[in-house]
């Protein structure tokens, strides 16, 4: 990050350094509300003994940060976020990104297919329509069509941007899931 090598030991060294996972699939847990959703697997306890002993969890501060983050989004659609996802309409359900945003914060995008990393680009590099021929296997980096018997294996990791000042905004797309920064 910021030029220096780093190995993280969990997922959870890599968020706290600003890198975040951005999953591509509609899989959900129906029967939790929205912020529970949002923060799943990475949930905020309840300060003090009540989160360090009891591992109560931070509900109302998971789902303040849900609302803002859903704001910044600019989606403003969903007024009630203890409302459980089962309730929604299919397209309120619906995960995918934003093309143009991830081009407009990422310093580089890391794509992913079936899997495996399919390579490392950057919004300067490469076209949003070319990132997509990525993702898609229509082409590879090296520019031939995807032997469909066999994901791409070139290129590294992933990671999306955070407006933090100086950080190593990097995003991952495609099928499966990417990481964020």
């Amino acid at each position: 990050m910021d030029g220096v090598k780093v190995d993280f030991k969990s997922p959870v060294d890599a968020r706290h350094a600003g890198i975040e996972t951005v999953f591509q699939t509609l899989a959900v847990a129906p029967a939790l509300d929205i912020a529970s959703n949002l923060y799943l697997g990475r949930e905020i306890r309840s300060k003090g003994p009540l989160g360090s002993v009891f591992r109560m969890l931070d509900t109302r501060g998971m789902r303040a940060a849900a609302k803002e983050q859903l704001k910044d989004l600019g989606i403003g659609t969903i007024q009630d976020l203890s409302q459980k996802v089962e309730t929604l309409s299919g397209g309120q359900r619906q995960a995918s990104h934003n093309m143009p945003q991830v081009f407009e914060v990422a310093d580089r995008i890391h794509i992913q297919r079936l899997g495996r990393s399919a390579g490392v680009i950057t919004p300067h590099s490469h076209t949003m329509e070319e990132a997509v021929a990525i993702m898609t296997g229509a082409t590879t980096l090296n520019g031939a069509a995807e032997d469909k018997s066999s994901p791409a294996t070139s290129g590294g990791g992933g990671s999306a941007g955070d407006s933090r000042a100086g950080a190593d905004r990097t995003e991952s797309t495609g099928t499966g899931s990417g990481t964020a920064s």
